[in-house]
């Protein structure tokens, strides 16, 4: 049986995060790294025993993330959402 070490993943992701990247996603990757259910783990090509990752590899982790959420980011002022797929000047919408 696996033990869900959801809560140590995220204790150590935080501690090297340092308010760097939203808990939200480190919760995602805990989950992913020591998520069980029914004694098995729910991502079982992820499932990681303490120790088993370095502080090296748990910060390149939290720089993807951080690389990947600058990525996502919208510029003050684009159109997103229902506005952004209409062909039309949002003036129209008044």
């Amino acid at each position: 049986m696996a033990e869900d070490l959801v809560m140590h993943w995220l204790g150590r992701l935080r501690k090297i995060s340092k308010g760097r990247v939203p808990d939200i996603a480190l919760l995602n990757v805990a989950r992913r790294l020591g998520g069980v259910s029914e004694g098995k783990p729910l991502k079982s090509n992820y499932y990681r025993n303490e120790g088993e990752i370095s502080d090296d590899v748990l910060e390149k982790i939290v720089t993807g993330l951080i690389d990947s959420y600058k990525e996502s980011r919208v510029v003050s002022g684009e159109n997103v959402g229902v506005i952004a797929a209409h062909p039309f000047p949002s003036q129209e919408l008044k």
